[in-house]
């Protein structure tokens, strides 16, 4: 007979093997149990740091997802603002086109205003100034008048008289009675 300590309880016993590891069935038992549920914490302590690893690898995943997906969000946002700004410069460019067309156009009808009032004002009027501006014809007779009369838009005298030219005329002298 040999004596061995008891692996569960830690007490001595006189065992019949040499490869006895109890002091009872009792103690074999418990053993037994409480090896099964260590074995259980144990698998559970590993899926369970197999989860923990599992979720942080998804969040990592997940991380460098959304941390892309932001990314491109703001490339999206920053490509938007630049557009609407872009738009806003255009619309403001039209507005101040629009606003010097308008002062350009004002100008004009100013500057037209003022010469018609001017030309009002001085009593001109289109057939005066056509009078002025046209060249002085010698008196003739139109084909289709009478033989004393004359065509009166081509003679600037109203008398139908011929005009003088006293400059180059030489007066001769006049003889007493």
């Amino acid at each position: 007979m040999i004596i061995l300590e008891c692996q569960y309880c830690g007490t001595e016993f006189t065992a019949e093997r040499i490869s006895a590891k109890y002091c009872s069935d009792s103690c074999k038992t418990k053993a037994n149990t409480q090896r099964r549920e260590n074995e259980l914490i144990q698998r559970k302590n590993e899926a369970r740091q197999a989860e923990i690893e599992r979720e942080a690898e998804l969040k990592r995943e997940s991380d460098e997802y959304f941390a892309a997906e932001k990314a491109e969000n703001e490339r999206i946002i920053a490509e938007q603002r630049k557009q609407s700004e872009e738009k806003r410069r255009l619309r403001e460019r039209e507005r101040h086109e629009k606003d010097r067309e308008k002062k350009i156009n004002e100008a004009e009808q100013k500057f037209k205003l003022t010469a018609l009032g001017i030309v009002a004002a001085l009593g001109i009027g289109y057939k005066i100034i056509q009078a002025i501006t046209k060249p002085v014809t010698p008196t003739a007779k139109a084909p289709h008048m009478p033989n004393n009369q004359t065509d009166e838009i081509s003679s600037p005298n109203p008398n139908h008289e011929p005009i003088a030219n006293h400059s180059k005329q030489k007066k001769e002298p006049t003889k007493n009675k």
